[in-house]
């Protein structure tokens, strides 16, 4: 499999782990599975750790994935997501500004730590 998705050990988030570099195929199937597993639980917070993972797809991709298929995976507007990149890669800059102007409350990091602290406020 080409991403992992788990529940935090104290079954505050889910945890997102993409192992080859992003396109919104790879995210819409992640994504999915994210939101059922977290649908079990009733866990409304995300994290998704991109270190290492450059997102290679098109702006227009992106901004589809955002308009159209968050929704439909099952992501809602009150649900938290955490994103923690590289410090040096700007690749998730654009798809994290369209989710934010879409309502959806998304923070990136670069720090671990600061995701998770985050995700517990």
């Amino acid at each position: 499999m080409n991403y992992e998705v788990k529940i935090s050990d104290d079954e505050s988030f889910v945890w997102q782990l993409p192992h080859e570099n992003m396109t919104m195929a790879l995210a819409n199937e992640m994504s999915q599975k994210a939101t059922q597993l977290a649908s079990t639980k009733n866990i409304t917070k995300y994290l998704s750790d991109v270190r290492g993972i450059r997102n290679i797809d098109s702006p227009l991709k992106n901004f589809d994935f955002v308009h159209i298929d968050l929704r439909r995976v099952g992501y809602r507007d009150s649900d938290k997501i955490a994103v923690v990149h590289d410090p040096n890669d700007d690749s998730h800059d654009f798809i994290e500004f369209v989710s934010t102007n879409a309502g959806y409350a998304i923070k990136p990091f670069t720090e671990v730590q600061k995701a998770i602290d985050w995700l517990s406020n």
